[in-house]
Protein backbone atom coordinates (compact mmCIF):
# COMPACT_ATOMS: atom_id res chain seq x y z
CA UNK A 1 0.00 0.00 0.00
CA UNK A 2 1.22 3.39 -0.93
CA UNK A 3 2.28 5.58 2.00
CA UNK A 4 0.33 8.47 0.55
CA UNK A 5 -2.93 6.45 0.52
CA UNK A 6 -2.18 5.16 3.99
CA UNK A 7 -1.58 8.69 5.27
CA UNK A 8 -4.82 9.93 3.64
CA UNK A 9 -6.87 7.10 5.18
CA UNK A 10 -5.27 7.68 8.55
CA UNK A 11 -6.05 11.41 8.44
CA UNK A 12 -9.66 10.75 7.38
CA UNK A 13 -10.10 8.30 10.27
CA UNK A 14 -8.55 10.78 12.68
CA UNK A 15 -10.87 13.58 11.47
CA UNK A 16 -13.88 11.22 11.67
CA UNK A 17 -13.06 10.24 15.26
CA UNK A 18 -12.55 13.89 16.15
CA UNK A 19 -15.97 14.79 14.75
CA UNK A 20 -17.62 11.94 16.64
CA UNK A 21 -16.11 12.86 19.99
CA UNK A 22 -16.57 16.61 19.62
CA UNK A 23 -20.13 16.16 18.36
CA UNK A 24 -19.48 18.78 15.75
CA UNK A 25 -21.96 17.12 13.41
CA UNK A 26 -24.94 17.34 15.83
CA UNK A 27 -27.77 19.40 14.43
CA UNK A 28 -29.99 21.18 16.93
CA UNK A 29 -33.23 22.77 15.88
CA UNK A 30 -34.97 25.33 17.99
CA UNK A 31 -38.10 27.36 17.61
CA UNK A 32 -39.35 30.18 19.75
CA UNK A 33 -42.83 31.39 20.54
CA UNK A 34 -43.93 34.01 22.99
CA UNK A 35 -47.30 34.53 24.58
CA UNK A 36 -47.96 37.74 26.42
CA UNK A 37 -50.16 38.11 29.44
CA UNK A 38 -49.38 34.69 30.91
CA UNK A 39 -48.01 34.29 34.40
CA UNK A 40 -46.39 31.34 36.08
CA UNK A 41 -46.50 31.10 39.82
CA UNK A 42 -45.17 28.47 42.17
CA UNK A 43 -46.20 27.91 45.75
CA UNK A 44 -45.39 25.64 48.67
CA UNK A 45 -47.66 23.41 50.69
CA UNK A 46 -46.07 22.39 53.95
CA UNK A 47 -47.45 21.89 57.41
CA UNK A 48 -46.13 20.52 60.65
CA UNK A 49 -47.46 19.15 63.90
CA UNK A 50 -46.18 21.20 66.80
CA UNK A 51 -46.22 21.04 70.56
CA UNK A 52 -48.71 23.65 71.80
CA UNK A 53 -46.50 24.68 74.74
CA UNK A 54 -43.35 25.67 72.86
CA UNK A 55 -44.07 25.37 69.10
CA UNK A 56 -41.42 22.67 68.57
CA UNK A 57 -42.13 20.09 65.88
CA UNK A 58 -43.59 16.88 67.23
CA UNK A 59 -43.99 13.35 65.92
CA UNK A 60 -45.30 11.77 69.14
CA UNK A 61 -48.77 12.14 70.60
CA UNK A 62 -49.45 9.67 73.43
CA UNK A 63 -46.82 7.60 75.23
CA UNK A 64 -48.69 6.06 78.16
CA UNK A 65 -47.30 3.30 80.34
CA UNK A 66 -49.68 1.42 82.63
CA UNK A 67 -53.13 2.84 81.85
CA UNK A 68 -55.79 1.24 84.08
CA UNK A 69 -59.59 1.13 83.82
CA UNK A 70 -60.88 4.65 84.44
CA UNK A 71 -57.48 6.12 83.55
CA UNK A 72 -57.05 8.79 80.91
CA UNK A 73 -54.49 11.13 79.38
CA UNK A 74 -54.70 14.43 77.51
CA UNK A 75 -52.40 15.75 74.82
CA UNK A 76 -52.56 18.61 72.35
CA UNK A 77 -51.09 19.39 68.97
CA UNK A 78 -50.97 22.46 66.79
CA UNK A 79 -51.22 22.03 63.01
CA UNK A 80 -49.15 24.88 61.61
CA UNK A 81 -49.05 26.13 58.03
CA UNK A 82 -45.35 26.35 57.11
CA UNK A 83 -45.85 26.92 53.36
CA UNK A 84 -47.74 29.58 51.43
CA UNK A 85 -50.73 27.55 50.21
CA UNK A 86 -53.96 27.29 52.19
CA UNK A 87 -55.12 23.69 52.53
CA UNK A 88 -57.76 21.22 53.64
CA UNK A 89 -56.69 18.21 55.65
CA UNK A 90 -58.05 15.01 57.09
CA UNK A 91 -57.12 13.25 60.31
CA UNK A 92 -57.60 9.56 60.94
CA UNK A 93 -56.30 6.95 63.36
CA UNK A 94 -54.72 3.71 62.21
CA UNK A 95 -53.61 0.82 64.42
CA UNK A 96 -49.99 -0.11 63.63
CA UNK A 97 -49.21 -2.78 66.24
CA UNK A 98 -50.38 -4.37 69.45
CA UNK A 99 -53.38 -6.13 70.90
CA UNK A 100 -56.61 -5.82 68.91
CA UNK A 101 -58.79 -6.03 72.03
CA UNK A 102 -56.99 -3.21 73.86
CA UNK A 103 -56.93 -1.00 70.76
CA UNK A 104 -60.68 -1.56 70.32
CA UNK A 105 -61.40 -0.55 73.91
CA UNK A 106 -59.52 2.77 73.87
CA UNK A 107 -61.95 5.68 73.82
CA UNK A 108 -60.96 8.90 72.08
CA UNK A 109 -62.21 12.45 72.21
CA UNK A 110 -61.02 15.27 69.94
CA UNK A 111 -61.52 19.01 70.40
CA UNK A 112 -60.72 21.37 67.53
CA UNK A 113 -60.13 25.07 68.26
CA UNK A 114 -62.22 24.81 71.44
CA UNK A 115 -65.13 22.79 70.00
CA UNK A 116 -65.85 19.08 70.44
CA UNK A 117 -65.33 17.27 67.11
CA UNK A 118 -65.39 13.58 68.00
CA UNK A 119 -66.17 11.22 70.87
CA UNK A 120 -65.97 7.47 70.35
CA UNK A 121 -63.61 4.56 69.77
CA UNK A 122 -60.01 5.54 68.97
CA UNK A 123 -59.95 3.20 65.95
CA UNK A 124 -62.96 4.96 64.39
CA UNK A 125 -61.61 8.51 64.64
CA UNK A 126 -61.83 10.51 61.41
CA UNK A 127 -62.15 14.27 60.98
CA UNK A 128 -61.51 17.01 58.42
CA UNK A 129 -60.49 20.64 58.71
CA UNK A 130 -58.87 23.43 56.72
CA UNK A 131 -56.44 26.26 57.22
CA UNK A 132 -57.30 29.40 55.28
CA UNK A 133 -57.18 32.75 57.05
CA UNK A 134 -55.16 31.56 60.02
CA UNK A 135 -51.89 29.74 59.96
CA UNK A 136 -52.67 27.21 62.70
CA UNK A 137 -55.26 24.80 64.08
CA UNK A 138 -55.22 23.55 67.67
CA UNK A 139 -56.34 20.03 68.54
CA UNK A 140 -56.77 18.58 72.05
CA UNK A 141 -57.07 14.80 72.35
CA UNK A 142 -58.29 12.73 75.29
CA UNK A 143 -57.75 8.97 75.46
CA UNK A 144 -59.23 6.77 78.17
CA UNK A 145 -59.81 3.15 79.05
CA UNK A 146 -63.20 2.25 80.51
CA UNK A 147 -63.21 -1.55 80.18
CA UNK A 148 -61.78 -3.59 83.10
CA UNK A 149 -61.71 -6.95 81.29
CA UNK A 150 -58.67 -8.99 82.37
CA UNK A 151 -57.80 -9.98 78.77
CA UNK A 152 -56.62 -6.40 78.00
CA UNK A 153 -54.40 -6.18 81.09
CA UNK A 154 -50.62 -6.02 80.39
CA UNK A 155 -51.11 -5.40 76.65
CA UNK A 156 -50.07 -2.59 74.34
CA UNK A 157 -51.55 -0.67 71.43
CA UNK A 158 -49.64 1.44 68.91
CA UNK A 159 -51.43 3.72 66.49
CA UNK A 160 -50.73 6.61 64.16
CA UNK A 161 -52.75 9.74 63.81
CA UNK A 162 -52.41 10.60 60.12
CA UNK A 163 -52.74 14.18 58.91
CA UNK A 164 -53.15 14.35 55.12
CA UNK A 165 -53.81 17.36 52.91
CA UNK A 166 -56.17 17.28 49.94
CA UNK A 167 -57.75 19.58 47.36
CA UNK A 168 -61.29 18.27 46.78
CA UNK A 169 -61.72 14.95 48.61
CA UNK A 170 -59.90 13.33 51.55
CA UNK A 171 -59.57 10.13 49.49
CA UNK A 172 -57.67 11.70 46.58
CA UNK A 173 -53.99 11.12 45.95
CA UNK A 174 -51.45 13.03 43.92
CA UNK A 175 -51.18 16.72 43.20
CA UNK A 176 -49.81 19.19 45.69
CA UNK A 177 -50.04 17.38 49.02
CA UNK A 178 -48.40 16.66 52.35
CA UNK A 179 -48.73 13.91 54.93
CA UNK A 180 -47.61 13.81 58.57
CA UNK A 181 -47.89 11.08 61.21
CA UNK A 182 -48.15 11.35 64.98
CA UNK A 183 -47.12 8.10 66.69
CA UNK A 184 -48.72 6.85 69.91
CA UNK A 185 -48.03 3.90 72.20
CA UNK A 186 -50.31 2.94 75.06
CA UNK A 187 -49.50 0.09 77.44
CA UNK A 188 -52.14 -1.18 79.86
CA UNK A 189 -51.35 -1.83 83.51
CA UNK A 190 -51.96 -4.95 85.57
CA UNK A 191 -55.26 -5.42 87.38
Amino acid sequence: MNSRVFLTLFLLMLIGLGLIYTEATDADLSAGMSATGNTLSATTLEFSNRDTANETKSSLLFNIFGIVPGGFDVDAIRVKKDGHEFFKYSLSSKKTAGDDALCSELMFEAWHNGKSEYKGRMLDFNATSHIENTDKDDWVFFVNLQNSDKNISSEFCEFDLEFKTYRDSPDESGGLSDRELLKSRITSGVW
